[in-house]
């Protein structure tokens, strides 16, 4: 089977599945294109004994369309998935499309990828449930946030969300509960707020690099490594963490603007003496700056 899947949503409007599930599929939603207003309600799948694919395996796959009218390519828009559980595939879910939400949903033994945003405008993961496979051939991420659009928010949240990490029994494999990540351009507006971090293997609970305009907020770990690992931020809210690991920050060099403050946790020295434009009032910073 190359798809082994069960649900192929195109051109469509106003779609409600809920109260059902499926055992074994590789893939139990595929929507793509012109699909609008669509809510799954109540799904669940169990991956186990699932097909080989062409494709790969996805609880949730969402990908544009190329349509021959003034559009152009057409996206998602209006997809909720409330209360659903996708266990064993690869990925959870590849996001993507207008005002996206995944509410209530659980993620359970993935080996790739809990939540992977791929694009659009307005994704949102809200009180959802990423657990890992205890072997994993492959880097791990529970949400992967990476940039699409240069100098264009992309405002995707991750919020409320528990990530239960399993220490791989492969080794030399990483392992990170978020990752917000630029890569060859800035992601921007990218917000983490209210998360529980527990368990064991992390490299980084948090790990951030070429953003702008993030915010991480009221965030919970319960590990004992490196909670939140910052490469590059320019304009970053880092507030009211509670970490019992070790926060890293870069070294800034006077353009950026952070606000720093009430986050419980060891931050690695740092020199913060060049943080003009910045607000930073914390516990075991190696100073504390207000500027």
């Amino acid at each position: 089977m190359e798809w082994g899947g069960g649900w192929y949503l195109q051109d469509c409007f106003r779609v409600t599945i809920r109260d059902c599930g499926a055992t074994g599929l590789a893939n139990p939603f595929s929507i793509v294109g012109s699909v609008v207003e669509l809510t799954v309600d109540n799904f669940a799948n169990n991956g186990d004994k699932q097909p080989k694919t062409v494709l790969g395996s996805y609880g949730v796959y969402m990908g544009t369309k190329k349509y021959n009218d003034g559009n152009n390519i057409k996206m998602p828009e209006g997809i909720n998935f409330i209360n659903c559980k996708f266990v064993r595939q690869d990925v959870g879910v590849h996001a993507l499309g207008l005002f996206v939400q995944f509410l209530n949903t659980e993620f359970d033994y993935s080996s790739k990828f809990g939540g992977f945003y791929a694009g659009g405008d307005k994704v949102d993961f809200i009180n959802c449930y990423v657990a890992s496979q205890s072997a994993r051939d492959n880097d791990f991420v529970a949400f992967m946030v990476q940039a699409y659009a240069p100098q264009t928010p992309e405002p995707v949240s991750i919020i409320n969300c528990t990530i239960n990490m399993q220490k791989n029994s492969i080794k030399d494999k990483k392992s990170f509960g978020i990752k917000l990540s630029g890569g060859a351009i800035t992601l921007n507006a990218a917000r983490v707020e209210n998360c529980f971090f527990r368990g064991d293997g992390y490299n980084s609970c948090i790990f951030i690099e070429k953003s702008n305009a993030v915010i991480i907020r009221g965030n919970t770990f319960r590990v004992s490594g490196q909670n939140i690992n910052i490469v590059s931020v320019k304009n970053m809210t880092l507030c009211d963490n509670f970490g019992l690991g070790e926060f890293v920050l870069p070294q800034p060099d006077g353009t950026e603007c952070w606000i720093i403050t009430g986050n419980t946790g060891n931050f690695a020295k740092v020199d913060l003496t060049k943080a003009k434009n910045s607000l930073i009032v914390n516990q075991s910073l190696s100073a504390n700056h207000i500027y």
